[in-house]
């Protein structure tokens, strides 16, 4: 891990510390929020620390065809596996775009464990939510991190149908504004 990485670990711990004293602990337990935290947002989607962390926690890289599926087109790298027996992917793109698809998980709960791991307002960052959804299965919700060094946005789009067989897609990028993160 490198400095840059340690730092904004370090960062994420101070941002989740309140979270965790306040006994709101369910959230980090949620393996699909954890993920997301250390794989996209603890990295700021820099693709070497993705891929370093997302081999640490076992997913495998996907070759082209395969990656494909999950960068919509688009040029980065994907890896896939199983945590804790769910079925996750993960995308990276070039431009800072970094996503978790969850294969399984229960919708309610997943919202309600995103909702909890933003900031608190006594960090100083300011959570500016916005409705996205466009179709009654699928709910989407932006969040905007805003305050310090904080300059994020979450976007999380959430299928409402159990049978459905992606069951989540939480996205991560930095606003605009902000350096590439292949730009370090």
């Amino acid at each position: 891990m490198n400095n840059h990485t340690l730092k904004r670990v370090l960062a994420l711990g101070a941002l989740l510390i309140p979270l965790m004293a306040s006994g709101a602990e369910e959230p980090l337990k949620d393996p699909t929020i954890r993920l997301f935290l250390q794989i996209c947002a603890a990295t700021y989607a820099h693709t070497p620390e993705v891929a370093q962390v997302a081999e640490e926690a076992g997913l495998d890289e996907l070759p082209g065809r395969e990656a494909i599926r999950f960068l919509a087109g688009h040029p980065g790298r994907a890896w896939r596996g199983a945590i804790d027996a769910r079925t996750y992917a993960v995308a990276v793109e070039p431009n800072g775009l970094c996503s978790v698809f969850a294969f399984t998980g229960d919708a309610a709960k997943l919202q309600a464990a995103v909702e909890a791991s933003l900031p608190p307002a006594s960090t100083g960052i300011v959570v500016q939510r916005e409705d996205l959804t466009m179709r009654p299965d699928l709910k989407s919700t932006s969040y905007e991190l805003r305050g310090g060094k904080v300059q994020e946005r979450w976007v999380v789009t959430i299928a409402t149908d159990p049978a459905a067989p992606l069951r989540a897609i939480l996205s991560w990028n930095r606003l605009e504004g902000n350096h590439s993160p292949e730009s370090k």
